[in-house]
């Protein structure tokens, strides 16, 4: 398996990101549907959904994988509160920047 990991900060704009992800050969097996990817995004330590910043990413992914692979991207951001934000839900697990 191929992965790759990435530490960025970038003080000008006052935010930091990890990002790991795989290839684009990477295969979940316990994945029922193909052709699609995992992605996992955190935000100052919390789970949440960014459904733009999710199709973008399968947008780009899809034009790179075959049917039968499904990559995995995990991104974890700091960012300054101001930038975001979390009421899109009551939940607050939908973010918009």
């Amino acid at each position: 398996m191929y992965d790759t990991s990435i530490n960025y900060d970038d003080t000008p704009y006052k935010f930091q990101c990890k990002a790991y992800f795989t290839g684009t050969q990477y295969s979940d097996s316990s994945k029922s549907s193909s052709n699609s990817i995992t992605f996992i995004l955190f935000i100052n330590g919390r789970l949440v959904d960014c459904q733009p910043l999710t199709k973008s990413l399968q947008q780009m992914y899809t034009v790179l994988i075959n049917k039968q692979t499904s990559p995995f991207v995990y991104l974890y951001l700091i960012l300054d509160p101001t930038t975001l934000d979390v009421n899109i839900y009551p939940t607050k697990n939908e973010v918009r920047f």
